[in-house]
């Protein structure tokens, strides 16, 4: 078994959250156990240098990444939660799989966004007047704007960010 690195990686990131070793070695191990759980397929030395390395320190940035008192507790609970979805993110990670993984189509990622926000009456109000709707435009109503497939993606994008900017505006107040 190859030697748990406990400078850097997981063991190296939770030491430094937790000062107490037998916490920081009950959570490695359980950490270990749990994976060996959720992908079988990996050994005990393909789990222990993937946690060894830059994959297992973001794994337990995103563990220790909550909001509220952290205690090792909560940290073994939210180990036991970990799904085969987590834990196959951090082993692709861990492969460079991530690198090849088909890219996000920014056009339906803004179109859902508006779409969403634009079921509040509000936006709904704020895109008429944006995009200048009315009967006798080329969008009569901001959906037939946002389905239009020749509407620009950088044109989703600003509206998107001209929305968002306006919800901030609006909490404030």
């Amino acid at each position: 078994m190859t030697e748990i690195n406990k400078e850097f990686g997981f063991y190296g990131t939770v030491k430094h959250k937790f000062n107490d070793p037998e916490h920081v070695e009950v959570i490695i191990y359980t950490a270990i156990r749990r994976i060996q759980q959720i992908a079988p397929e990996l050994t005990i030395l393909d789990i222990t240098m993937m946690l060894n390395g830059r994959t297992g320190r973001h794994l337990a940035d995103e563990l220790l990444d909550i909001p509220g008192e952290i205690t090792p507790a909560l940290v073994l609970i939210q180990i036991a939660m970990w799904n085969k979805l987590s834990i196959k993110k951090w082993i692709m990670h861990y492969n460079d799989f991530a690198l090849v993984l088909p890219a996000i189509d920014k056009r339906m990622l803004y179109v859902s966004a508006i779409k969403n926000e634009m079921k509040k009456k509000a936006i709904h109000k704020l895109m008429i007047e944006e995009i200048g709707c009315d009967e006798n435009s080329a969008w009569p109503d901001p959906e037939t704007w946002v389905n239009a497939e020749n509407v620009p993606t950088k044109e989703l994008e600003m509206m998107w960010q001209y929305i968002q900017q306006k919800l901030q505006t609006k909490g404030k107040k």
